[in-house]
């Protein structure tokens, strides 16, 4: 998997040599849940690839602080790479928070700010460019319509449109009411209800509870995901270790532990959020 060189790579700017860096890389070459996500060609492998792949070129960017013109394109590369994990899942914005955590600490404040705007160009242009494939006339959205939703929401469904070509203003229209309608249907509770449990965050980091990915009750087929014991287990102690350490570290030294607080940061960015979701709701458009 790509991911798992991604991840080495990560391993090796961050400072680790190339045995501990091996490590992660491994861990993720044989994690059950990426396995999975390839094996039923789920579009979450290139998620992560893409997301893994902009906070790669964020490290890079801030090794390259003597070269200028490296690290603006770096920086927009990262840009380009979460807009586009963010145009398939709004979880990729996770991958912008933890860059932008970690900028913050570097004191980067123009940097934050460039990568936020870069992301949302590049989530509308890819919007936008979807759109322009189709003619004008109604969205076709079916299957939306056939979902044990509130009526009111079906028929908001039923009403969106393609414009005209070439009309930006309408567009742009057409991409605020779509992604609105993704985020009410997918937290509408008929939706919820009529959905895959997939056990409250507090169980994630663990698996104490499987996930249903795909079924068929009437044939009795099914594929359910358990996570793995061992590399979970073993983040969840990591992270834990680096919240006990980090403030140890800070007080001996009096100096910022950089990549302890960014890995720790970059786990809480991409997990904590789900913790404020009352229930069950599906980030996704793709």
């Amino acid at each position: 998997s790509l991911l798992a060189v991604i991840v080495y790579g990560i391993a090796r700017t961050l400072g680790l040599g190339h045995a501990q860096a091996a490590l992660p890389g491994l861990l993720v070459a044989l994690d059950n849940a990426l396995v999975l996500h390839s094996r039923i060609i789920m579009p979450d492998s290139l998620f992560l690839v893409l997301g893994f792949s902009g906070i790669w070129s964020i490290l890079c960017a801030e090794k390259s602080r003597g070269n200028a013109r490296r690290r603006f394109f770096l920086l927009l590369l990262a840009g380009i790479l979460f807009g586009c994990a963010a145009s398939m899942k709004w979880t990729g914005l996770g991958f912008f928070g933890a860059a932008a955590l970690f900028l913050f600490v570097k004191k980067h404040w123009v940097d934050i700010a460039r990568l936020a705007a870069i992301i949302i160009a590049v989530y509308a242009f890819v919007f936008l460019a979807y759109f322009s494939l189709f003619r004008p006339g109604l969205v076709d959205l079916k299957k939306s319509l056939d979902l044990p939703v509130h009526a009111d929401l079906r028929t908001q469904v039923s009403e969106l449109y393609f414009p005209p070509r070439g009309d930006i203003a309408s567009e742009l229209q057409l991409l605020w009411q779509y992604n609105r309608l993704i985020y009410l249907t997918h937290s509408d509770p008929g939706f919820i209800r009529a959905s895959p449990n997939g056990g409250s965050p507090y169980e994630w980091p663990l698996s104490f509870a499987p996930f249903m990915y795909w079924g068929v009750p009437s044939i009795g087929k099914y594929i359910v995901l358990i996570g793995n014991y061992f590399s979970w287990g073993l983040a969840l102690v990591a992270v834990f270790f680096y919240c006990m350490s980090i403030p140890l570290l800070y007080l001996r030294s009096k100096i910022r532990p950089g990549w302890p607080l960014f890995l720790v940061g970059g786990y809480c960015a991409n997990f904590l959020p789900f913790l404020l979701i009352p229930s069950q709701l599906f980030l996704f458009h793709y």
